[in-house]
């Protein structure tokens, strides 16, 4: 039974890195974009992390967790985005305003706590009843 739950977990958290590295490139590019054109870091990170956001959840909705959308999933990953978004922007800021790391590498800070944080929480909150139906494997 452990390896049935290690093992959607291990697949899961693949997609989750497939669909995690696609949000990557369309955010930071978005977010690079805007910081070239004079926005500034907040801004740019903002609309980045918005773009990301909806292409994240549609990918992760239909393919990393397999669920229906509801109201209530939405709501959930609203949440917990929101709550990933602020812990960017605190890693983000910190390390460009105490640790003095350069603005474009304080970004990618802020993308990896952010990452590590969405997984957790939509593995364990949002979408936390996938776990695979124990009734198709019989016991070894």
């Amino acid at each position: 039974m452990f390896s049935i739950f290690r093992a959607a977990w291990i697949g899961q958290a693949i997609r989750f890195g497939i669909v995690g590295f696609a949000n990557t490139a369309v955010g930071l590019s978005v977010t690079l974009a805007l910081m070239w054109s004079g926005f500034g870091d907040v801004t740019a990170n903002f609309c980045g992390y918005l773009v990301g956001f909806i292409f994240s959840y549609v990918m992760n909705a239909r393919w990393t967790f397999k669920v229906r959308r509801s109201q209530v999933v939405v709501i959930k990953y609203v949440l917990l985005m929101a709550l990933c978004y602020c812990l960017n922007l605190l890693v983000m800021l910190t390390l460009r305003d105490f640790a003095g790391l350069d603005r474009h590498f304080a970004q990618l800070g802020g993308m990896i706590a952010y990452s590590v944080a969405g997984f957790l929480g939509s593995r364990t909150v949002v979408f936390k009843n996938r776990e695979p139906k124990l009734e198709n494997h019989r016991a070894a």
